[in-house]
């Protein structure tokens, strides 16, 4: 049984997430980190993080994506998330007819981060069923895409890179069926 989660707890690993993407990150609440159980409920604030950027307001709506992380007795966590905010995008540009959305169902992610491992994070995804919309000017001319995927499928590793603050991503996916227009 884990040991109850408490605010020291979420501050220890608030810094080994500004470790890898900065304290501004945490300062400004794009990444945040919270008590709750035995477990630390992470959550990441895009609009935030674009807020941050100055982007232009209110162009991006989602949800912040949230997942939980327990704690491991070699110093890492067990992740868990079972939801990825649907993400849309606009109107943008002349007469407000560019625009987008991409819609998750079903998501799932299982990892374990392990700071003493080369592969320091592993993961298992799952998702039944993504969406994507996008109606975007190319080539002057308004184009619309539409992607759909089902039983999508796949590993994901993070290693130290090659390069001083660098990091090596390797991802594996599989779909059942996928379609495109």
């Amino acid at each position: 049984r884990a040991e109850p989660a408490t605010p020291e707890g979420a501050a220890a690993i608030a810094k080994t997430y500004a470790a890898y993407v900065s304290q501004a990150a945490l300062d400004k609440g794009i990444v945040t980190v919270t008590p709750e159980g035995e477990d630390y409920v992470v959550a990441w604030d895009l609009p935030k993080a674009l807020a941050a950027l100055e982007a232009p307001a209110g162009v991006v709506k989602t949800a912040p994506f949230v997942y939980r992380i327990t704690p491991t007795l070699n110093g890492g966590w067990l992740v868990r998330a079972n939801a990825l905010p649907d993400v849309t995008v606009g109107p943008t540009g002349e007469g407000g007819r560019e625009r987008g959305g991409v819609a998750f169902d079903g998501f799932r992610l299982d990892g374990l981060y392990d700071p003493a491992a080369s592969d320091f994070f592993l993961g298992k995804l799952g998702l039944k069923g993504l969406k994507l919309d996008v109606t975007a000017k190319s080539g002057g001319e308004l184009q619309h895409f539409a992607l759909t995927q089902s039983a999508t499928a796949g590993d994901l590793r993070i290693r130290a890179g090659a390069e001083p603050d660098s990091v090596d991503v390797r991802a594996n996916q599989s779909a059942l069926a996928a379609e495109q227009k």
